[in-house]
């Protein structure tokens, strides 16, 4: 019997710290605390690597799989491309790493996306993958380029630089970018790479 009398007063102590205020305000302590913990974890999510900046690269990379896939299975038309080839006025060129190929070095390009000009495209490319923003040298093209086994056409412009960025878009994926003096450029290009740059040196 002195057993249950005991039950029934813990039950009637805790029913009675149910209702006291103190214990109800470390009730809502540890709610906001466990709301505090979620928006941590919510704003890790925004964060790099996992974040929104993260996904919209990864879908953006997806959309463009499925639209090559278009491409060249069924549509067959050919991808439009744009690049551009930045010199500097100590005769230095900027080039960026390859994102497959760590130690090959490239021009800046990317897809022509829907509503741009070649030019548009080219200075967006430039600015997304190297981290300069620049203006064209000449609005002529120094050249189009045709690769028929991928059917894919990239139109090059010389650019010269407005602004340099300390960081872009490309520099989280770990691209790396680096000023070639011009006569040493040619040899650390990648073949295709090297056209632009002859079509340059030819019309200087």
């Amino acid at each position: 019997m002195a057993g249950g009398g005991g039950g029934a007063a813990a039950g009637g102590d805790a029913a009675n710290g149910a209702s006291d205020p103190k214990h109800r305000g470390g009730d809502d302590d540890a709610a906001r605390t466990a709301e505090a913990a979620a928006g941590r974890r919510v704003a890790r999510m925004t964060d790099e690597p996992f974040g929104v900046p993260y996904l919209k690269r990864r879908w953006k990379r997806f959309y463009r799989n499925c639209v090559k896939r278009w491409r060249l299975w069924v549509s067959r038309t050919p991808k439009r491309r744009a690049g551009g080839l930045v010199v500097d006025s100590m005769d230095r060129v900027l080039l960026i790493n390859s994102r497959k190929h760590a130690d090959l070095w490239i021009v800046p390009a990317g897809t022509v996306e829907r509503g741009e000009s070649t030019a548009q495209a080219a200075i967006r490319e430039v600015e997304e993958e190297a981290g300069v923003t620049c203006a064209l040298r000449d609005p002529k093209p120094l050249g189009e380029y045709v690769d028929e086994e991928k059917m894919v056409v990239t139109t090059y412009y010389a650019m010269v630089v407005e602004v340099e960025h300390a960081t872009w878009e490309d520099k989280d994926l770990g691209r790396v970018r680096r000023w070639w003096p011009i006569e040493h450029a040619a040899a650390v290009l990648k073949e295709r790479d090297r056209r632009p740059l002859e079509a340059y040196l030819a019309a200087a």
